[in-house]
């Protein structure tokens, strides 16, 4: 299941609204410069290899699935409903 999809959060299963993934990515990639991490971080992090997160971030990986997704938003300490909103996000911790 990927991100477009349905997303199973707090028990409800809601749909991920307006954003694509690259917006959704986009999201997590401004997060991420604004806490000032690198991407090497994140994958130590999540599990995820460094190469995968750069490939998402540079468009040139278009898919990622939820677990994916939540494991980003976990280590970057923001619940995945703000990152998949279609609501202005604040960078700001």
């Amino acid at each position: 299941m990927t991100v477009r999809d349905w997303l199973r959060l707090d028990e409800k299963t809601m749909m991920v609204g307006m954003l694509d993934q690259s917006a959704i990515i986009a999201r997590i990639k401004a997060l991420r410069l604004a806490r000032g991490l690198t991407i090497q971080y994140l994958a130590d992090q999540t599990g995820i290899h460094r190469s995968i997160i750069g490939k998402l971030e540079r468009g040139k990986r278009k898919t990622f699935n939820l677990d994916e997704a939540r494991a980003l938003c976990d280590a970057l300490k923001v619940d995945l409903r703000v990152v998949i909103s279609d609501e202005p996000m604040s960078i700001v911790e």
